[in-house]
């Protein structure tokens, strides 16, 4: 008799991300499916390679009492056996593996598959980061300052698509994604005093000084401005303190206040964005918490001198050489990342690199020397323009301790419920979120 012989693989990722591990055991199981779920399949599984090939074999003949079970050992191992078995059972086997994997943190965790006695093992690994972790102490004061205006935008555009909206038609996926985001920062930094800064308009002192400053911004989405003005609201209900400036920019802000709570409170400020320019602010107090896919990220002044060999006061600096486009500064044309930061490493400041301007030609950099030399007023310009104000008058006498973090949780809950965050409040009910 002859054996009627199917085949389907799998090659599991080479970065092990969860992610990529569940599309393809989900791919697998898609496979499996088109067979004959009662037939028996021959499972070989190639280290190396990492690959895991099934042959289904439509008659060959296996014990239908053969012991093949799927363990999950404990949380950061599980076990399937890969000897041979039905392919209804290996369906099933790695469907539980696929749910088992939904659980673990796809961004602070990685799989690592090997074989061991014919079982294929799953086990779950940290992912070491060059960046710092969090580390919250409940004993001193600490400061988080979020730039709301960056937070709303990283929240909209990563919940664009689902164009979520309540019951009222009211868009709310932005707010949603603000809210959830600044519930997390509360609970894995445990703040004792919290404030939020934003943008008030387009024109502040720096279109003053150079009119096309920002000037190719597009307008925003219809959207996305409704839920500026829901968000503020939530906000000021929850009891949360806000700032904004006709004249300046939320980063002013943030910088006025931060170098504020560093100097006065010698205590940690924590300033939530991912906007690069706020590099300028880090100080052995003051630390910078970015958002990337959902997972947060701390990074201070000790990331920030391993990686650019500068202090960060010298951001400036590069940013007065390379210019901005997202802000439209415009730098010194032909100076690009690759000369702007090893110049800045050598003298120091733009103020000294054009006092030394006349070694350039005979040193490594001699090739920017004409950029250098035709982009002296913009450099000076756009150093004016990405330097970070820190004494703005609306926060320069602001009484630091009325930043203390005291939540209207009736208000909250009550605001949540109008706008329908029913996941939110159902987090909050198991204690999930703890607010004080």
């Amino acid at each position: 008799m002859t054996t009627s012989t199917k085949q389907c693989f799998i090659v599991f990722p080479s970065t092990h991300s969860v992610y990529a591990t569940q599309i393809s055991i989900k791919n697998l199981i898609t496979q499996l499916r088109s067979m004959d779920p009662e037939v028996d399949a021959e499972v070989s599984f190639h280290d190396v390679a990492k690959k895991l090939e099934i042959k289904i074999l439509s008659s060959k003949e296996f014990s239908k009492f053969q012991s093949h079970e799927a363990v999950i050992r404990d949380e950061r191992s599980f076990s399937v056996n890969v000897q041979n078995a039905y392919v209804l059972r290996i369906i099933e086997d790695f469907t539980t593996l696929a749910h088992w994997l939904a659980k673990a943190d796809k961004h602070k965790q990685r799989v690592c598959l090997t074989l061991d006695n014919s079982n294929l093992i799953a086990s779950l690994e940290e992912i070491k980061t060059n960046e710092q972790t969090f580390n919250p102490s409940v004993r001193k004061d600490k400061l988080l300052l979020i730039d709301g205006s960056n937070l709303l935008h990283i929240g909209y555009f990563a919940t664009k698509a689902s164009a979520m909206r309540n019951s009222q038609g009211m868009f709310t996926n932005a707010v949603f994604a603000f809210t959830r985001t600044f519930l997390n920062l509360i609970k894995q930094l445990q703040p004792t005093h919290v404030a939020l800064c934003f943008d008030k308009g387009r024109e502040t002192f720096r279109n003053t000084l150079y009119t096309d400053y920002k000037a190719h911004r597009e307008k925003k989405d219809e959207e996305l401005v409704q839920q500026f003005g829901i968000t503020r609201e939530l906000i000021k209900k929850m009891n949360v303190i806000q700032f904004d400036s006709g004249d300046y920019e939320a980063d002013d802000l943030l910088g006025t206040l931060s170098k504020r709570w560093s100097e006065e409170k010698n205590n940690h400020c924590y300033i939530v964005s991912n906007d690069h320019d706020l590099y300028q602010l880090l100080t052995p107090n003051v630390f910078q918490v970015t958002l990337k896919k959902g997972q947060m990220n701390l990074y201070g002044q000790e990331n920030f001198e391993k990686e650019y060999e500068i202090k960060p006061g010298q951001w400036i600096d590069v940013k007065a050489l390379l210019g901005d486009t997202s802000d439209n500064i415009p730098g010194v044309k032909g100076v690009g990342e690759k000369a702007a930061v090893p110049l800045i490493q050598k003298y120091g400041s733009i103020e000294n690199l054009y006092e030394n301007l006349e070694e350039i030609p005979d040193s490594k950099f001699n090739r920017y020397y004409y950029a250098l030399q035709y982009g002296k007023e913009k450099g000076f310009l756009s150093k004016t323009l990405a330097t970070i104000i820190t004494n703005v008058p609306e926060v320069a006498s602001v009484d630091l301790e009325s930043l203390k973090l005291n939540v209207d949780k009736k208000a909250m809950i009550s605001e949540f419920q109008r706008l329908q965050f029913n996941s939110i409040l159902q987090q909050i009910k198991q204690g999930v979120y703890r607010v004080s």
